[in-house]
Parts: C-alpha cells; sequence; structure tokens
C-alpha cells in the first residue's frame, strides 16, 4: 500500500525508499492510502463508540483485526480490507468509513496534540479481515442509520429529558428532509 507525504503527492511503496526516508527522518509522521489494499472504520470518541456498541447489538459481532488508538478524538481506527467502497464520512455518528480516496495516519505519527497514533492490536497479532455484510451495506446506504437516536446520560431528569426530546425533533425534522444533512449547508438546515 502507497506510503507517502500527501501535501506534496509523493508516494511509494518501495521498500528502499521507505527504509531512506525513515533513517533521515526517523520521527516522520506518515500516511496510509485507503482503498489500496485497506480500509479503516474510524470511530471517534464516545459518541462513536455508542454508535458502534448499538450497531453491534442490532447485527452482531464485528470481527477485528488490526486497531489503532487514535489521539486526537480518543477514538480507534479499526483496519479491514478494503472492499473498495466510496469514502463515507459520518455515516452514523462518530463513525467514519475511509476507503477509496482517503488516507489514514499511521501508527507511530504524530498528531497535532503532540500524542502518537499506538497500535492497540499490531498486525502481527490479528489478520486483516474483511468487513462484514451489515457493515459494507450501511456504509453504501448511509440513511438507514443516519438518524439513531442518541444515548443521553448525566445531568438532571429534566435536563436529560429536555434533551431527549429536542433530539427527537431535531431527528425528525432531518427525516423530513429529501437529501442527507450532510449535503445541506448550514443555511438549508431545516428550523
Amino acid at each position: 500500500m502507497p506510503v507517502g507525504d500527501l501535501r506534496k503527492k509523493t508516494l511509494t511503496t518501495d521498500p528502499d525508499e521507505l527504509r531512506e526516508h525513515f533513517e533521515k527522518a526517523p520521527w516522520a509522521s506518515y500516511a496510509l492510502v485507503c482503498g489500496t489494499g485497506i480500509a479503516v472504520l474510524d470511530l471517534d470518541g464516545s459518541l462513536g463508540t455508542q454508535s458502534l456498541v448499538r450497531l453491534v447489538d442490532q447485527h452482531g459481532l464485528l470481527e477485528i483485526g488490526p486497531v489503532v488508538a487514535t489521539p486526537g478524538t480518543n477514538g480507534l481506527h479499526y483496519y479491514f480490507r478494503s472492499p473498495g467502497l466510496p469514502t463515507n464520512d459520518s455515516f452514523v455518528p462518530g463513525l467514519d468509513w475511509l476507503d477509496v480516496g482517503k488516507a489514514v495516519m499511521g501508527a507511530g505519527s504524530v498528531h497535532k496534540n503532540g500524542q502518537r497514533y499506538e497500535w492497540v492490536i499490531r498486525p502481527g497479532e490479528m489478520p486483516l479481515v474483511t468487513p462484514p455484510a451489515w457493515l459494507v451495506e450501511l456504509v453504501r446506504k448511509p440513511t438507514a442509520v443516519r438518524y439513531a437516536a442518541p444515548v443521553v446520560t448525566g445531568g438532571t431528569a429534566y435536563a436529560r429529558s429536555a434533551l431527549r426530546r429536542e433530539c427527537e425533533t431535531v431527528t425528525a425534522r432531518y427525516q423530513e428532509c429529501e437529501t442527507t444533512p450532510s449535503t445541506l449547508p448550514p443555511s438549508r438546515w431545516p428550523r
């Protein structure tokens, strides 16, 4: 899979070039190009965790392979064999599908906050797996779960109830739209 500097559009799979690059700059960060053998389920923080738990409850276990902890969002990158799907940002709240046309920071790279992306499960510990059919279908048809009700925790009973009602109102209005909210500019969001 190609690795390189995306800003300069220099990508390589040549082991000698990679070795030379990291000998010159062992501190350097790198990106892996998705859709060239790998795809990544990008889970962002507690919202992504809640969404993934709901999906697993609904569809069954998610077989996983290599996993990287992401320091910027307190999340995880789950690596899969690429099914060649288009990238789908936020196909479910807190979850992005990174595939054809996207890149992902590699383990050992440094996030802008100074922390490193770290392996949780290394490639040698678990093989790269094919994403389950239910996940592929959800990525292909994002509106099927885009409006999943949020999990409301913390605060007073009154605050939880008010937030839950507001979320239901917003969800109902978005469902009335002919297009998904991610394709509408904020000026056209339902009020």
